[in-house]
C-alpha cells in the first residue's frame, strides 16, 4: 500500500498507524540515536515521537512534507527540549571511563544543539545532507531545487554553523567541520 493510502487510513483509524509505524520506526530510532549517543534515549525519543504522531495524525497535511520528515522534525523538537531542560553537567548514556567515545558523543551533541540554532532552511540541508548522509541530488530532489543549489545551500549551511560554532562554541578554531560541503 503506498504512503498516502497509509496516512489515510491511520486517519480514520487508529490502529491503522501500526503500518506506518512499522515502515518508519528503524529511521526515527536512527536519527535519535545519531542525535543523542544513548540507546536508551533513543528508543525514549522513538516512542514520544509515534506518540506524539499519533495524536496529531489528524492534522498532519502530507502536501507541506513527506511524512518522514515529518517524525523526524516531531524527533527534533524533542532532542532540543530534552537538552534545554538537561544540566549542562548531565550527559545520558555516558558510562565513567568510556573515554573518546564519551568525548565525540558530547561533541556531537553540542553541534546538534548548534545546528538547532540556524535557520530552518540551513537546518533543514544540514539533516538531509549530513544526518540521512543524502547526496546532493537527493537533497534537491527534497528541496525542489537543482543539484548546484542544494550544493551552494549545503556550502551556506556549514558556513553558517562554522559562525556560530566559532562564535559559540567551547573556543575550537572550527577545523573539525568539513570546509566544503561538495566533497
Amino acid at each position: 500500500m503506498d504512503e498516502r493510502a497509509l496516512i489515510e487510513r491511520a486517519r480514520r483509524d487508529r490502529a491503522a498507524f501500526g503500518d506506518l509505524y512499522q515502515r518508519h520506526v528503524d529511521a526515527v530510532y536512527a536519527f535519535a540515536y545519531r542525535r543523542t549517543g544513548s540507546r536508551i534515549e533513543a528508543e525514549d525519543l522513538t516512542a514520544e515521537t509515534f506518540r506524539r504522531a499519533l495524536e496529531a495524525m489528524p492534522r498532519f497535511q502530507a502536501r507541506e512534507a513527506p511524512f518522514r520528515a515529518w517524525l523526524f522534525t516531531i524527533a527534533s523538537n524533542l532532542v532540543r527540549d530534552r537538552a534545554r531542560r538537561r544540566e549542562p553537567s548531565e550527559a545520558p548514556g555516558v558510562e565513567p571511563g568510556a573515554g573518546d567515545e564519551a568525548v565525540a558523543r558530547e561533541q556531537a551533541r553540542a553541534l546538534w544543539a548548534l545546528v538547532d540554532g540556524l535557520s530552518p532552511a540551513h537546518r533543514r540541508v544540514i539533516v538531509l545532507r549530513f544526518s540521512w548522509e543524502l547526496s546532493h541530488a537527493e537533497v534537491a530532489q527534497r528541496l525542489g531545487c537543482s543539484p548546484a543549489a542544494a550544493k551552494q545551500l549545503a556550502h551556506r549551511a556549514l558556513a553558517a554553523l562554522r559562525r556560530v560554532y566559532l562564535a559559540e562554541g567551547p573556543g575550537a578554531d572550527g577545523s573539525w567541520l568539513p570546509r566544503d560541503a561538495g566533497q
